[in-house]
């Protein structure tokens, strides 16, 4: 179902913003619509789709993985955050 939210919204963006279409390709649209998520979620006065816990969950994740990598694969824990 998210696929297809992405999707959908991508095709939307893209029409109404020729302009950013070619940004939105890069790591396939991910940057461009999440900023557009959270702007549009300021100005609507609502919650976010990812919420802060959920982005802090997947950056932890990313960081690290990378220590565990620099380390020959060590096995280490993630942290996990909610708000």
């Amino acid at each position: 179902m998210r696929r297809v939210w992405v999707a959908q919204h991508r095709w939307i963006y893209a029409k109404h913003h020729p302009e950013t279409a070619d940004l939105l390709r890069k790591h396939g649209g991910s940057h461009g619509y999440l900023g557009h998520e959270f702007v549009m979620s300021i100005l609507e006065n609502r919650k976010p789709q990812v919420d802060i816990g959920q982005a802090m969950n997947m950056t932890v994740a990313g960081v690290v993985v990378h220590q565990s990598a620099i380390k020959d694969g060590e096995l280490m824990k993630i942290p996990q955050y909610a708000l």
